[in-house]
């Protein structure tokens, strides 16, 4: 059996987890795309409980979980309102854009959508062809 961590120990959890969101988030900013995958690792070691199949009970707490703070939690929502009109799935947190061959890349909304100058030029047809 694990011993449980004391609260000291829980910080602590929390604090790490919070600079490799920074760290990931600066190294993604200067363009190691990569970091999105630590990023996301990051994200659900804060927010996901994990669940029992059989019982639905939560059997792997979410580190806000732990600190008590899930339930109380407000977040703000960046990612804007799905476009209307469409019946498609929508992406409202980024803009994946796909090349040639296997290279894709994810461009984030920040406040709206797109300009030409925040989209790579070999990109730009991509979203002005249809």
């Amino acid at each position: 059996m694990v011993p449980k961590q004391t609260r000291s120990e829980i910080e602590q959890h929390l604090a790490d987890q919070l600079g490799f969101l920074s760290s990931s988030a600066q190294a993604f900013d200067e363009g190691h795309h990569a970091e999105a995958t630590r990023l996301s690792q990051t994200l659900r070691v804060l927010f996901h409980d994990g669940l029992s199949p059989e019982t639905g009970r939560i059997t792997s707490p979410s580190l806000l979980r732990q600190m008590g703070w899930i339930d109380d939690l407000e977040l703000l929502d960046s990612g804007g309102e799905p476009h209307p009109g469409s019946a498609l799935s929508s992406c409202t947190l980024v803009y994946v854009v796909l090349g040639p061959g296997s290279s894709t890349a994810y461009l984030p909304h920040l406040g709206g959508y797109p300009t030409p100058e925040s989209i790579p030029p070999e990109a730009w047809d991509l979203f002005t062809r249809y």
